[in-house]
């Protein structure tokens, strides 16, 4: 019953608001005055206004970048930081050393990546495990280009750069080894042999 006579007042304010509106439409308003200034050239500077932003806008959108992609040799070149953060290798000079020996084994070359960006790419993506969109991103290609090029100079590297990599010896390890696993009876059994966990 309450819920009834609510809706009913509901209702009825509802109504008086709507004439009220109604018999306001009717009335005269006041007028705005005092206001002074050329329309014609306030029109004209408006217009040009919006002119310039719409093509500033268009521009914008339409432009095709003519920017080179971000990593190529200029942007590390000698920025030692910039090649040990994205590449893990000491130096650009030992960057250089490394392409220049394994370029002689590639035999596939790219058509849309420099010979420095197809190398750097699989180091990047090693070093700081980089998805392979986000390194397509970064290149401007396709990801299936980035994974194409990644498994290429991975066999090539695999190949001519495994006698680059010293492993420790036996006894090294044992020294630099936390004791927690020099005491495990496990470690002496199964794994005396092994470099790697």
């Amino acid at each position: 019953m309450k819920h009834l006579v609510a809706e009913i007042i509901n209702e009825k304010w509802v109504k008086e608001e709507i004439e009220a509106e109604r018999q306001k439409i009717g009335e005269p308003r006041q007028k705005v005055i005092d206001i002074c200034f050329n329309s014609d050239s306030a029109m004209e500077m408006e217009t040009e206004m919006r002119t310039a932003t719409q093509k500033e806008e268009f521009d914008y959108l339409f432009h095709t970048s003519t920017a080179k992609p971000l990593f190529n040799k200029i942007y590390v070149a000698n920025d030692n930081e910039k090649v040990r953060f994205y590449t893990g290798l000491p130096a650009y000079d030992f960057l250089q050393n490394i392409l220049q020996y394994v370029s002689k084994f590639v035999v596939r070359k790219s058509p849309t990546l420099s010979q420095f960006q197809d190398f750097v790419l699989t180091p990047m993506k090693l070093k700081l495990n980089m998805p392979m969109q986000d390194l397509a991103y970064h290149f401007e290609i396709s990801r299936a280009t980035v994974s194409r090029a990644f498994s290429a100079r991975m066999v090539i590297f695999a190949a001519r750069l495994a006698p680059l990599i010293r492993w420790p010896k036996h006894e090294g390890l044992w020294r630099t080894m936390p004791q927690c696993f020099q005491l495990s009876c496990f470690w002496q059994q199964n794994y005396s042999n092994n470099r790697l966990f």
